[in-house]
């Protein structure tokens, strides 16, 4: 279960670990930490250690799930807390991260999520080290969500094909279970492979029909976490 999380959010342009709400401006994601304008201005008006937080509510059903938060991008730096405990950091403001929230949730009550924002120009993190000509930003500019997964579930899936239908296929687990993979065509919905599956495994498509500008190929690849009654898939 995904549960975005844009709306209703404060933020400071000063960090502090005991700001008052009442102290703190209502914003929206995706933010800026400053609006800037058209003429000349300093650099440092974006640059600045802020935070951000966030109220919500975990049910009580919630509880044996893992529960995670994903950003999808926040500038610069972002150190992640809930209910004032670090929960992860992320170094880069072009790429998503997910944080895993379970261990530190009050499950049947109000959570504080935190983001310690950190928008200054730092040479250990990209883009910076005097290879760059334009402006930067900061703030949480892209959208947050929240993700209710079962405490046996697939957290990803890589895979590597080739032309003569070799694939390659990792995956990354949380918790147990017995992993199957199916690759059917989308085209025909023909399921052209059915197995168990590996965390690391290589699978064979006999005969595939290669994608074409005239006559457009497409397979789906399927892959299912068992434990017991609970399944999980991947697709």
């Amino acid at each position: 279960m995904k549960i975005d999380i844009n709306n209703g959010w404060l933020w400071s342009p000063v960090y502090s670990t005991d700001m008052p709400d009442e102290s703190m401006e209502q914003v929206r994601i995706p933010h800026t930490v400053a609006r800037t304008p058209l003429n000349y201005f300093s650099e440092d008006v974006y640059q600045m250690l802020s935070l951000y937080r966030k109220r919500f509510f975990a049910p009580k059903d919630w509880e044996g799930s893992k529960v995670y938060v994903t950003f999808g991008a926040v500038a610069h730096e972002a150190e992640v807390f809930i209910n004032g405990v670090s929960a992860g950091v992320h170094s880069c403001g072009y790429t998503a991260f997910t944080v895993d929230l379970t261990e530190h949730l009050m499950f049947g009550g109000d959570n504080v999520l935190e983001v310690k924002c950190d928008s200054r120009e730092d040479l250990n993190i990209p883009p910076f080290g005097f290879v760059i000509d334009y402006m930067t930003y900061g703030g949480i500019y892209r959208e947050v969500s929240l993700e209710v997964k079962p405490a046996d579930h697939i957290r990803d899936v890589f895979v590597r094909a080739s032309m003569s239908g070799d694939m390659h296929i990792s995956t990354a687990v949380e918790g147990t279970g017995e992993l199957s993979a199916s690759v059917s065509s989308v085209k025909t919905g023909e399921v052209v492979y059915s197995g168990p599956l590996l965390p690391e495994a290589d699978i064979k498509i006999e005969s595939p029909f290669l994608w074409s500008i005239d006559d457009p190929q497409l397979y789906e690849l399927t892959v299912k976490l068992k434990n017991g009654g609970r399944e999980d898939s991947f697709t």
